[in-house]
């Protein structure tokens, strides 16, 4: 007869607490509703299947012009709105300025695919707005949202849109 002794790691119990969630760090999940507005296929469909993971609720919107559109109906339910930059029809930045003369209070992820200028970067932390590189992890998106909507939120000062975009 013959004893194996094996070492007891916390890392154990944490990789087991993230198998009975499905992978997804419980820091992670909400029951939020997210409005997604990206125009590629691949990368909305991700972000709509990892937040609909998560526990949230989630809707689509391909164009900037859809997304005002899905807003405006549904805009006491959205709780934030994940915009591609460059979409067709209208930019991010577009939507987001129709959406938050709906909802001033309006929390919002900007993601882009090009290095972010100063100038996005700037607009970003002017409006309080998250700023996601693609392409992105999963965990980063969720991060990011999670961070977002958890955060401190101060109302801008009485600057307008359009001088912040000058």
């Amino acid at each position: 007869m013959f004893r194996i002794y094996l070492p007891v790691a916390s890392v154990a119990a944490e990789n087991t607490d993230r198998s009975r969630t499905g992978g997804i760090d419980d820091r992670l999940r909400g029951t939020e509703t997210i409005l997604v507005a990206e125009d590629e296929p691949s990368v909305r469909k991700l972000a709509v299947r990892s937040l609909r993971r998560a526990g949230y609720q989630v809707f689509e919107a391909t164009t900037g012009r859809e997304a005002v559109d899905v807003f405006s109906e549904h805009a006491d339910k959205i709780d934030l709105v994940v915009l591609d930059v460059m979409m067709p029809e209208m930019t991010g930045r577009q939507a987001y300025e129709r959406m938050k003369a709906i909802r001033p209070d309006l929390r919002a992820v900007l993601c882009t695919a090009y290095d972010p200028t100063a100038g996005e970067a700037d607009f970003a932390g002017q409006w309080g707005l998250q700023l996601l590189q693609k392409p992105f992890r999963s965990e980063q998106l969720l991060k990011t949202i999670r961070e977002s909507l958890d955060g401190s939120w101060e109302q801008p000062h009485e600057e307008t849109f359009a001088d912040a975009l000058a």
